[in-house]
């Protein structure tokens, strides 16, 4: 197979747009597709929609992208987005695409966990939902890799939960629900008449 140039479609730093791959060379998309390299068809069908009731992308668990290091509000962005995902439908969070559908991979989340690979970014992530959402929510909550264009991406699916999940902020509990394609903040009359109709 042969190499790609990335200097097309404003492609910068080694950052390629799949779409762009996608438009201007469809046979490599589907040689990628058959290939026996890890990466399933269904990883390729959620990189053809776009952000949604159901699917979220996000950059990074917990690197900073500007600042050039760890920022851990970014780490309650991911968990703000699981937590909105158990309330409403369930839905999948794919870690290592910017909202462009840029390919930037996780390889910098590595570098900044304890055990810099997937093994260790899969107990970080489980961690935090363990410790921020609680233990008995890691039942609905799968995680597997893919390595898309020599970078790896992580896809979590989130299933609807049979009960509310809070996300624990320091002295508070917080409420999301999965709304269109954000996840949206309750307050707490709001989450009340929420919990009500969505679990009665």
């Amino acid at each position: 197979m042969k190499k790609l140039a990335v200097v097309e479609g404003g492609s910068i730093a080694g950052i390629v747009s799949l779409t762009d791959i996608a438009n201007r060379h469809p046979e490599l998309v589907e040689s990628l597709k058959n290939r026996n390299s890890g990466v399933s068809d269904d990883i390729f069908e959620l990189l053809n929609l776009s952000e949604g009731q159901h699917l979220e992308f996000k950059s990074s668990l917990r690197y900073d992208y500007n600042t050039k290091q760890v920022n851990q509000c970014l780490e309650k962005v991911v968990l703000k987005t699981i937590c909105a995902f158990l309330n409403a439908e369930g839905g999948t969070l794919l870690i290592g695409l910017s909202d462009e559908k840029d390919v930037v991979g996780i390889e910098n989340d590595y570098r900044v966990i304890r055990n810099q690979n997937q093994d260790g970014f899969e107990n970080h992530l489980l961690g935090l939902v363990s410790n921020c959402i609680g233990n008995y929510y890691l039942q609905y909550i799968s995680v597997r890799f893919h390595n898309v264009l020599g970078k790896d991406l992580c896809q979590v699916n989130i299933q609807s939960c049979p009960k509310p999940a809070f996300l624990n902020n320091g002295d508070k509990q917080e409420f999301f629900v999965r709304t269109g394609n954000n996840s949206r903040p309750f307050a707490i009359s709001e989450a009340s008449d929420y919990i009500r109709e969505h679990w009665r």
